[in-house]
């Protein structure tokens, strides 16, 4: 699995650079900016809503959607159902779901258009949407992997998408295959926003494998791994700097294997 996880990175290293949209949340958006630019693609944010979603999506293969900040569901809506109309790969980050009832109503709006192709959340984001409750705490996980490998399985059937489990370990499927990563990087946990940069690193491997959206989501969050892990000597602001400069530079995947579940 590696050898073929790593040719989908390599492939995201060439020069060819794809259009990564994003309506995400002040809080990490220059983060997210960034490890597109680092992945070769060309992040571009919107931030004047209804005004030119059009015009972004027309010339669009993926989209970005993180509910971090969000004021209203309309522009998330909005934009799920136009990228659906044009066959484009929606991306939904529900940072926070279950924490408040605006993001809560957004995200079931946003999952009612049918057109999330990846869901990525953390433990309690993920089991709030299976159950519609969970032990989330702001925009923390708070909850513990019990259950996960099967409830990964029943969302990516349910809304036909890739659904993505961030946590100690790493729970993907697409309803028919399940992989689990294992992450052990507590600093990863320490710095605000990782995973909302994970989002984007997710988007940018797609845009590039368009035809494999499930296998790039394995590879996106597989270098993702395992760029922090050659990173754990590091603490804090020390940890960003250098796993960025991993995202941008390594490359490959070194150590992390993932596996069947």
């Amino acid at each position: 699995m590696k050898q073929e996880l790593n040719q989908i990175v390599k492939t995201q290293f060439l020069k060819d650079t794809t259009l990564v949209p994003q309506i995400t949340n002040i809080v990490t958006v220059n983060n997210c900016a960034n490890v597109c630019i680092f992945l070769k693609t060309s992040p571009i944010i919107i931030t004047n809503g209804y005004k030119e979603l059009d015009d972004i999506l027309a010339i669009s293969k993926v989209l970005y959607l993180n509910i971090g900040t969000l004021s209203s569901s309309k522009i998330f809506v909005t934009a799920a159902t136009i990228a659906k109309d044009k066959k484009i790969k929606v991306i939904l980050d529900p940072v926070g779901v279950g924490a408040s009832s605006l993001r809560s109503e957004a995200t079931f709006e946003i999952l009612k258009t049918n057109a999330v192709s990846v869901l990525k959340g953390n433990y309690s984001e993920i089991k709030y949407i299976y159950h519609q409750k969970s032990n989330q705490m702001g925009v923390d996980s708070n909850e513990t992997e019990k259950g996960m490998e099967e409830i990964v399985k029943q969302l990516a059937k349910k809304y036909n998408a890739t659904v993505v489990a961030t946590g100690p370990t790493d729970y993907i499927s697409n309803g028919d295959t399940t992989i689990k990563i294992e992450q052990n990087s507590l600093q990863l946990t320490q710095l605000t926003g990782m995973g909302c940069v994970l989002g984007a690193v997710v988007s940018s491997f797609v845009s590039k494998n368009l035809n494999n959206v499930f296998n790039s989501v394995v590879a996106a969050c597989t270098y993702f791994i395992d760029c922090a892990k050659n990173c754990n000597a590091y603490t804090f602001l020390d940890f960003q700097n250098h796993f960025f400069q991993s995202l941008a530079t390594q490359k490959t995947i070194v150590q992390v294997s993932p596996s069947k579940t």
